[in-house]
Protein backbone atom coordinates (compact mmCIF):
# COMPACT_ATOMS: atom_id res chain seq x y z
CA UNK A 1 0.00 0.00 0.00
CA UNK A 2 1.39 3.22 -0.84
CA UNK A 3 1.44 5.69 1.87
CA UNK A 4 -0.89 9.15 0.64
CA UNK A 5 0.88 13.00 1.26
CA UNK A 6 -0.46 16.08 1.21
CA UNK A 7 -3.82 17.08 0.14
CA UNK A 8 -6.63 16.31 -2.30
CA UNK A 9 -8.03 18.75 -4.73
CA UNK A 10 -11.27 18.09 -3.32
CA UNK A 11 -10.10 19.47 0.10
CA UNK A 12 -7.90 22.26 -1.13
CA UNK A 13 -11.73 23.41 -3.24
CA UNK A 14 -13.34 23.06 -0.15
CA UNK A 15 -11.13 25.25 2.34
CA UNK A 16 -10.45 27.90 -0.40
CA UNK A 17 -14.60 27.77 -0.68
CA UNK A 18 -14.89 28.03 3.15
CA UNK A 19 -12.21 31.27 3.14
CA UNK A 20 -14.14 33.01 0.33
CA UNK A 21 -17.57 32.89 2.14
CA UNK A 22 -15.80 33.90 5.45
CA UNK A 23 -14.19 36.75 3.60
CA UNK A 24 -17.41 38.07 1.95
CA UNK A 25 -19.25 38.11 5.18
CA UNK A 26 -16.43 40.19 7.17
CA UNK A 27 -16.67 42.51 4.20
CA UNK A 28 -20.09 43.02 4.48
CA UNK A 29 -20.12 43.33 8.35
CA UNK A 30 -17.53 46.12 7.77
CA UNK A 31 -19.43 47.84 5.05
CA UNK A 32 -22.24 48.26 7.38
CA UNK A 33 -19.91 49.20 10.57
CA UNK A 34 -18.96 52.53 8.70
CA UNK A 35 -22.59 53.58 7.53
CA UNK A 36 -23.28 52.66 11.12
CA UNK A 37 -20.27 55.05 12.41
CA UNK A 38 -20.93 57.64 9.54
CA UNK A 39 -24.60 58.18 10.81
CA UNK A 40 -23.65 58.34 14.53
CA UNK A 41 -21.32 61.01 13.61
CA UNK A 42 -23.72 62.87 12.19
CA UNK A 43 -26.48 62.14 14.39
CA UNK A 44 -24.26 63.79 17.47
CA UNK A 45 -22.99 66.55 15.77
CA UNK A 46 -27.01 67.48 14.41
CA UNK A 47 -27.77 67.36 18.48
CA UNK A 48 -24.86 69.32 18.87
CA UNK A 49 -26.49 72.22 16.48
CA UNK A 50 -29.69 72.06 18.47
CA UNK A 51 -27.59 72.60 21.37
CA UNK A 52 -26.04 75.23 19.91
CA UNK A 53 -29.26 76.67 18.85
CA UNK A 54 -30.64 76.92 22.22
CA UNK A 55 -27.66 78.35 23.23
CA UNK A 56 -28.05 81.38 21.16
CA UNK A 57 -31.72 81.37 21.56
CA UNK A 58 -30.79 82.17 25.31
CA UNK A 59 -28.53 84.62 24.53
CA UNK A 60 -30.10 86.26 21.27
CA UNK A 61 -34.09 85.49 22.11
CA UNK A 62 -34.35 84.44 18.56
CA UNK A 63 -33.42 80.97 16.61
CA UNK A 64 -30.09 81.82 14.38
CA UNK A 65 -30.51 82.10 10.76
CA UNK A 66 -27.94 80.28 9.66
CA UNK A 67 -25.12 78.12 10.51
CA UNK A 68 -22.71 81.16 9.79
CA UNK A 69 -24.38 82.75 12.82
CA UNK A 70 -23.75 80.02 15.31
CA UNK A 71 -20.11 79.46 14.11
CA UNK A 72 -19.31 82.64 13.92
CA UNK A 73 -20.80 83.54 17.65
CA UNK A 74 -18.60 80.73 19.30
CA UNK A 75 -21.56 78.77 19.99
CA UNK A 76 -21.10 75.52 17.21
CA UNK A 77 -17.65 74.33 15.45
CA UNK A 78 -18.62 72.78 12.49
CA UNK A 79 -16.99 69.12 11.71
CA UNK A 80 -15.15 69.03 8.15
CA UNK A 81 -17.03 65.88 7.85
CA UNK A 82 -20.40 67.14 7.85
CA UNK A 83 -22.20 68.73 4.74
CA UNK A 84 -25.22 70.72 5.94
CA UNK A 85 -27.80 70.38 3.15
CA UNK A 86 -30.45 72.33 5.07
CA UNK A 87 -30.32 75.45 7.64
CA UNK A 88 -33.39 76.79 7.88
CA UNK A 89 -35.49 78.87 10.21
CA UNK A 90 -39.19 78.15 9.88
CA UNK A 91 -41.66 80.87 10.62
CA UNK A 92 -43.53 80.85 13.87
CA UNK A 93 -45.06 81.17 16.34
CA UNK A 94 -43.40 79.04 17.48
CA UNK A 95 -40.18 79.78 15.25
CA UNK A 96 -39.17 75.79 13.87
CA UNK A 97 -35.19 75.35 12.83
CA UNK A 98 -34.42 72.18 10.30
CA UNK A 99 -31.48 71.10 10.07
CA UNK A 100 -30.27 68.60 7.48
CA UNK A 101 -26.94 66.96 6.95
CA UNK A 102 -24.79 64.16 5.71
CA UNK A 103 -21.38 62.92 6.35
CA UNK A 104 -18.92 62.44 3.51
CA UNK A 105 -18.99 59.58 1.60
CA UNK A 106 -22.75 59.13 2.52
CA UNK A 107 -25.84 59.37 0.97
CA UNK A 108 -28.03 59.32 4.00
CA UNK A 109 -29.55 62.42 5.31
CA UNK A 110 -30.83 63.00 8.76
CA UNK A 111 -33.19 65.84 9.53
CA UNK A 112 -33.35 67.44 12.81
CA UNK A 113 -35.76 70.19 13.73
CA UNK A 114 -35.88 72.52 16.78
CA UNK A 115 -37.77 72.87 19.23
CA UNK A 116 -38.90 69.47 18.90
CA UNK A 117 -35.18 68.06 18.90
CA UNK A 118 -36.32 65.08 16.97
CA UNK A 119 -33.70 63.67 14.51
CA UNK A 120 -34.55 61.02 11.95
CA UNK A 121 -33.32 58.97 9.47
CA UNK A 122 -33.99 60.21 5.77
CA UNK A 123 -32.69 57.70 2.53
CA UNK A 124 -31.58 60.47 -0.36
CA UNK A 125 -31.04 59.78 -3.66
CA UNK A 126 -28.35 62.65 -4.11
CA UNK A 127 -24.59 62.62 -2.75
CA UNK A 128 -23.48 64.08 0.09
CA UNK A 129 -23.11 67.62 -1.37
CA UNK A 130 -26.81 67.59 -0.90
CA UNK A 131 -27.40 68.01 -4.97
Amino acid sequence: MRKREGFTLLELMLVTVIIGVLATVMVAAYTGLKERGKLAVTRSELRNVMTAAEAYRSVTGTLPVSLDELVDGGFHRQSPNIHYCVFERQPGPPADLRVEAAHSGSTLHLVAQYPSWGVTTQQTVGTTDCS
